[in-house]
């Protein structure tokens, strides 16, 4: 066995997702997703508590109602996008770990352009 000394604020929760190599996604981890257009995208996971407004459909009309969101969300330059499945595949699988908001602060200076 080995010891190590860890600063507990960087000591970050599993997700219970993973990456398109398979590696586990953790709070604070760094992902990077190729959009169908060819550009990069780099996001931070964090858990998220939040308000929104439900928007309706087109031809519904609007109940007014807020609803409260939680859970893990991938935020790209302040914006919260929740995990969700397009042509069956779950967006956690089509980005892939580059480092975490600990150990690859440089990296942060990409959310910056």
């Amino acid at each position: 066995y080995s010891i190590y000394a860890v600063q507990s604020a960087t000591i970050g929760q599993c997700t219970g997702l993973t990456d398109k190599n398979g590696k586990k996604i953790y709070e604070g981890d760094i992902l990077r997703l190729i959009i169908p257009d060819g550009s990069t995208r780099h996001f931070t996971i964090e858990w998220a508590n939040e308000n929104r407004l439900l928007m309706p459909l087109d031809g519904f009309e609007h109940d007014g109602n807020v609803i409260r969101i939680n859970g893990w969300c991938f935020n790209w330059k302040g914006h919260r996008l929740y995990p969700s499945v397009i042509d069956g595949v779950p967006d956690n699988e089509r980005m892939e770990v580059v480092g975490n908001i600990h150990d690859n602060p440089d990296l942060l200076e990409i959310f910056r352009k």
